[in-house]
């Protein structure tokens, strides 16, 4: 999946979504912030957080100001999206289903040449969401699996990020605590049952509580 993607990533570079009428915004007010022309407080945005384009100034500071940085930055956030995908698959799914529905993601979502591809997108706020999001779901899924604090920190880590980046992923975030809370309260529940379970008679005769 890592070689095709690769393959994929140079064959698509440029074919995208229009640089200026789609994709323009990202780029200008990136810029600006980088460049300290005006600060994010001031530009009137009311769908999005204000992760995304100053992550993107951040990155103008070390990088080139120009197409192929924030090129690489859709990239890299593509693979980490598929990274995601692919091993919540796998915790659900054999290997070959899991590469079946990743490779279908990456062609139906990052390598597309439509609006909304995850390569060059219309919002980076949304992307960058999303992979957040999809690290939290996968470090949470791990802390179901291993009961690891460490993955639980994660999953909050990740969901409180996803959030900075776009206001929508809030609610994942009141999903992921309620989920937290009934899955304590059902190990307590079950914690409570065993203590107060009935004595058990062994073949002796012998009574042992819980």
């Amino acid at each position: 999946i890592f070689v095709l993607f690769l393959i994929n990533i140079f064959l698509f570079y440029g074919k995208m979504i229009n640089i200026h009428t789609d994709f323009g915004r990202e780029l200008l007010f990136s810029k600006m912030v980088a460049q300290g022309s005006v600060l994010y407080k001031d530009i009137f945005n009311t769908f999005v957080c204000p992760f995304s384009y100053l992550f993107n100034a951040f990155l103008l500071k070390f990088a080139p100001m120009n197409i192929n940085t924030f090129y690489v930055a859709g990239g890299i956030n593509c693979l980490v999206i598929l990274v995601c995908v692919y091993f919540i698959g796998k915790i659900f799914l054999n290997r070959f289903v899991s590469c079946v529905i990743t490779v279908f993601v990456m062609y139906y979502c990052c390598f597309y040449s439509g609006l909304m591809n995850f390569l060059t997108p219309y919002s980076y706020a949304v992307v960058y969401g999303l992979s957040f999001c999809l690290l939290s779901v996968l470090t949470y899924l791990y802390y179901l699996k291993t009961d690891k604090s460490k993955f639980m920190y994660l999953a909050f880590l990740f969901s409180g990020a996803a959030a900075s980046c776009k206001y929508g992923f809030v609610l994942y975030s009141l999903f992921l605590f309620l989920f937290l809370f009934v899955k304590n309260n059902q190990e307590k529940l079950f914690l409570d049952h065993v203590k107060n379970a009935p004595l058990v008679t062994l073949s002796e005769g012998e009574n042992i509580s819980f």
